[in-house]
């Protein structure tokens, strides 16, 4: 696919076009209210064990390394996690009516910045 993109520009700025008109959509459906509530997704347990792998030293204890990988990504993600909710919370006493404007603006600027073209 990359291959495709790479020798086919048409078919790289129609997706990139594509890809900014779905986000100026997203944000003017959060601007509004009418975000969806999607019930959050199950996720795959494999798939953690299968990305940790390609970091393992196959000349050293596999478990050792498991377990020690996995205990960093957790103890990490619990700081930024505890980091983004604490700014979250002061930042929705500031903006709790004005949360979804916001949302809806951040989308329609990403979408924007993706539509431009970038001069070099």
């Amino acid at each position: 696919m990359a291959e495709l993109l790479r020798t086919v520009p048409l078919a790289y700025q129609a997706i990139r076009y594509a890809g900014a008109a779905y986000l100026i959509y997203l944000g003017g459906c959060c601007s509004r209210g009418a975000c969806a509530k999607t019930p959050p997704s199950s996720s795959r347990p494999l798939f953690f064990l299968a990305f940790l792998a390609q970091f393992i030293d196959p000349h050293g204890s596999a478990f050792r390394q498991t377990v020690t990988l996995g205990l960093f990504f957790d103890a990490s993600g619990t700081c930024v996690n505890i980091a983004v909710a604490l700014a979250a919370s002061k930042a929705g006493a500031f903006l709790p009516a004005r949360m979804r404007y916001v949302t809806g603006g951040v989308f329609i600027a990403l979408g924007l910045r993706l539509a431009i073209p970038e001069r070099v």
